[in-house]
C-alpha cells in the first residue's frame, strides 16, 4: 500500500511539474506575442502620426501652389490689358502716321503750299509711333513671360495635388492598419525553400508590409510570419526565423492573425 501511495504521489508530482512547464511555456508565447503587438502598435502610431504631417506638408504646399497659380494669372490678365493697350496706341498711331504722309504728299504737289507743319507733326508721330512699339514688345514679351509662369505653376499645382493625394491614401492605409487589430486570413501556398508564404489578405483588407502576425493551427501558434509585400487582395510574408514549432511546417490553410495589442 505504501508503494502504491508513493507511486500516485510521484505521477501526481510529474503531471504538476509537467503542467508547470507547459503553462510556463505558454506565458512565455503570450509575453512575447504581446511584445510584438506593441512594436507594431508603436511602429504603425509612428507612421500614421508621420503620413499625417507629410499629407499636411503636401497640403500646404499644393495651398501654395495655388495661390501662386492664381497670382500669376492675375499677372497674365493684367499684362494682357497692358499689352492689348499698346497694340491699339500703336493702331493709332500708324493711322495718323498714314494721314499725315498723305497731307504731305497732298502738299508737295500743290504749289506755294507750306508743309512744315505737317513735317514736324509727322517726325513727333513716327517718335510717338517708335515710342510705342518698343512698349508693344515690351508687353509681349512680359505677357510671354507670365504665361510661362503659368504654366509651371500649373505644372507645380499638379505635382502638389498628386503628392497630397498620394500621401491622403497613404495616411488612410496606415489608419487602417492601426485600426484592424485581429485582421484574419489563410495561407495559399508555402514555398518551403524560399520559406515564404502566400496570403489570402491584402490591401484592400488593410495590411501593409511589415506587420508582425501568427500562424494558428487547431488553436495553436506554431509560426510567426512578417509580411513582406502586399497586393490588393493577397500578400507574401516571410517565415521568421525560430519562430516554426519544431516538427511543424506551416501549411495551406492555416489561419495567420494580426495579434493587436
Amino acid at each position: 500500500m505504501p508503494k502504491i501511495l508513493l507511486g500516485i504521489s510521484i505521477v501526481l508530482m510529474l503531471g504538476s511539474a509537467t503542467l508547470g512547464f507547459l503553462t510556463k511555456g505558454k506565458i512565455t508565447v503570450l509575453n512575447d506575442e504581446k511584445k510584438v503587438a506593441l512594436e507594431d502598435k508603436d511602429s504603425a502610431l509612428k507612421a500614421k502620426d508621420q503620413a499625417l504631417k507629410d499629407k499636411t506638408a503636401a497640403d500646404e504646399a499644393t495651398a501654395v501652389a495655388k495661390k501662386s497659380s492664381e497670382e500669376a494669372l492675375a499677372k497674365v490678365a493684367g499684362l494682357e490689358s497692358a499689352k492689348t493697350a499698346a497694340d491699339s496706341k500703336v493702331t493709332s498711331l500708324n493711322s495718323q502716321v498714314a494721314e499725315l504722309e498723305a497731307k504731305l504728299t497732298a502738299a508737295a504737289s500743290t504749289p506755294g503750299t507750306d508743309s512744315t507743319a505737317a513735317s514736324g507733326e509727322l517726325d513727333s508721330v513716327k517718335s510717338q509711333l517708335a515710342e510705342a512699339v518698343t512698349k508693344q514688345a515690351e508687353a509681349e514679351r512680359k505677357s510671354a513671360e507670365a504665361e510661362l509662369l503659368v504654366t509651371e505653376m500649373s505644372k507645380k499645382v499638379t505635382v502638389a495635388e498628386s503628392e497630397s493625394k498620394v500621401y491622403k491614401e497613404d495616411a488612410q492605409r496606415r489608419e487602417r492598419q492601426f485600426v484592424a487589430k485581429g485582421l484574419e486570413g489563410q495561407v495559399l501556398a508555402v514555398n518551403q525553400g524560399w520559406n515564404f508564404v502566400v496570403l489570402s489578405i491584402g490591401d484592400r483588407q488593410g495590411l501593409l508590409p511589415n506587420a508582425s502576425m501568427v500562424v494558428m493551427r487547431d488553436g495553436e501558434m506554431i509560426a510567426k510570419i512578417k509580411v513582406s509585400s502586399v497586393e490588393p487582395s493577397t500578400a507574401v510574408a516571410d517565415i521568421v526565423p525560430g519562430t516554426l514549432a519544431r516538427g511543424t511546417r506551416v501549411m495551406p490553410g492555416d489561419r495567420v492573425i494580426y495579434p493587436g495589442s
